[in-house]
């Protein structure tokens, strides 16, 4: 479930548009799911990890890399995180096995299938070529069986490299990105950044183990046909449209980049049907529900949450059902929270690096 939960978190409430199926539920629950154990569950508070140096540093250095300049490469020698759009094709004792057209990747990048990631570095200190050739071996626990404990030959045609350069950290670079003056300022900025992002942490962890523990104390007595097919279907044409841009079948990129099968959608799509069903059973028990002005406030909240200007720029990539849904479970999940029992101190912090 995790792999497509995070996967519908990231394109339906991130930057892209989105209109999440199955938004209504509007039949009687109770004879598709008997409701579990949502108060008194006891838990253990997640600790709050401390901020340390190393963690600043790391957060400005993406920052430093977000406003990158590039530049196009046509000669010279690859090097370590060059950016390149490829095609490729594998082939395992002359048999082609797996092959893709305009893949994006950068040299040594830590990519869905890393031992194919991380052969790019043979191209480090190379001079730059149309078509390169590989042999690489694969590690016998992969997901994907075609590959799996075999070396496989690639053959691979470099359409365009572009090399990235790190903005430089210095006063006039801070306040193009903040409000600080300083270099000093924005660091000390940072860590309270970061420090208030640990709290929020440890306080989503609590949420989704007292959400998972109420979600796997129900039952499904049968699934609503229509929206188990509805999240299906979405969720295949979103592997489809990826699979279309990488010039690949849809079942040979499912295996590629997520290591998963048809069967795994069907499973993962049952269970967001239960959590959807656990979650409206238990608004409608306990008279959950979000009125007009806290859609808009916590709505206002979300969408800066989630890089948008405005709940109305959210709305003009999200539907609005989905984002209430989202509204709905984030203040179920706080109810669970509220009525649960701590079971003993939180554990010492631990660090942030």
């Amino acid at each position: 479930m995790k792999r497509i939960v995070l996967m519908l978190t990231v394109l339906c409430i991130g930057l892209v548009s989105c209109s999440a199926p199955g938004e209504h539920y509007g039949f009687d629950i109770d004879s598709y799911l008997t409701g579990g154990t949502y108060k008194g569950i006891s838990y253990e508070p997640t600790p709050v990890a401390s901020v340390d140096d190393g963690a600043v540093e790391s957060y400005i250095l993406a920052v430093l890399e977000d406003n990158s300049s590039s530049e196009d490469i046509t000669e010279g020698v690859y090097a370590e995180g060059d950016s390149l759009t490829i095609d490729f094709e594998g082939v395992y004792e002359g048999t082609a096995v797996r092959a893709a057209n305009g893949y994006n990747t950068a040299i040594g990048a830590a990519g869905f299938f890393s031992e194919f990631e991380g052969g790019l570095t043979g191209l480090i200190g190379q001079n730059i070529a149309k078509e390169h050739k590989l042999s690489l071996t694969f590690k016998a626990d992969i997901a994907d069986a075609e590959w799996a404990g075999r070396t496989i030959d690639f053959t691979v045609k470099v359409h365009s490299v572009t090399r990235y350069h790190n903005a430089v950290l210095d006063d006039e670079f801070v306040k193009t990105v903040s409000s600080c003056q300083t270099v000093d300022e924005y660091k000390a900025y940072v860590k309270e950044l970061l420090e208030k992002q640990a709290l929020e942490d440890a306080h989503d962890a609590d949420l989704d183990y007292l959400w998972a523990s109420y979600v796997s104390s129900c039952t499904v007595t049968k699934y609503p046909q229509a929206e188990y097919e509805s999240y299906v279907k979405y969720f295949n044409s979103l592997y489809e449209k990826q699979a279309l841009a990488l010039g690949m079948s849809t079942e040979d990129f499912m295996m590629l980049y997520y290591g998963i099968t048809s069967e795994d959608v069907s499973n993962d799509a049952k269970n967001l049907v239960k959590q959807d069903m656990a979650m409206y059973l238990l608004s409608q028990k306990e008279g959950i529900a979000v009125s007009e002005a806290e859609y808009t406030s916590l709505g206002e909240a979300l969408a800066i949450e989630k890089g948008f200007e405005s709940l109305a720029k959210m709305e003009a990539e999200n539907s609005k059902e989905y984002i209430q849904r989202s509204l709905l479970q984030t203040k179920v999940k706080e109810f669970i929270l509220a009525n649960a029992t701590v079971s003993k101190a939180p554990a010492p912090s631990s660090t942030v690096n």
